[in-house]
């Protein structure tokens, strides 16, 4: 929906959008024509966002002025890299093939209320809180916990 907002907005803007499900690609696809939006390219990619592409991109003598990566393309990334030296370099390589990147990321409640969820040991080891109870865990009016607050910037300067 952010896309086709600014899609609508920018007229004169061009924006892509690479997704890796084909169903979902369609349906934007459907969603940009009954728009009648033509700013608007849609394509869908047999897999994820690899290194060829973001290489391919990098030494392309195009440059984007702004660029956006979502949630859940942000997450793919970290979970199909095998390695922190692999996710540097093709985070690098898409940062740097425009003026501005926008990279959507959970916020620190969500973090938080997701690592108390799956690792609640953790979370009773006394360094996050000494009066919470079981019981209070899952209240997200109890989170973020203090390792998780600015864990957004935290993540950027990893």
């Amino acid at each position: 929906d952010l896309l086709l907002s600014l899609a609508s907005k920018y007229k004169n803007s061009t924006f892509i959008n690479l997704m890796d499900n084909v169903e979902g690609a369609e349906k934007l696809y459907k969603r940009v024509k009954q728009m009648n939006l033509t700013n608007l390219l849609v394509a869908a990619l047999p897999d994820t966002v690899d290194d060829t592409l973001t290489h391919k991109l990098v030494e392309s003598p195009e440059f984007f002025r702004y660029q956006f990566i979502d949630l859940e393309e942000f997450l793919l990334l970290i979970g199909t890299l095998d390695d922190r030296e692999s996710f540097n370099r093709m985070l690098g390589e898409i940062i740097s093939s425009s003026v501005t990147t926008f990279i959507q990321l959970p916020s620190a409640q969500t973090m938080s209320l997701a690592f108390s969820t799956f690792y609640p040991a953790d979370i009773f080891d006394g360094r996050n809180s000494k009066e919470l109870t079981k019981e209070d865990l899952y209240l997200h009016d109890n989170h973020p916990f203090n390792f998780y607050k600015n864990g957004e910037i935290k993540i950027i300067r990893e």
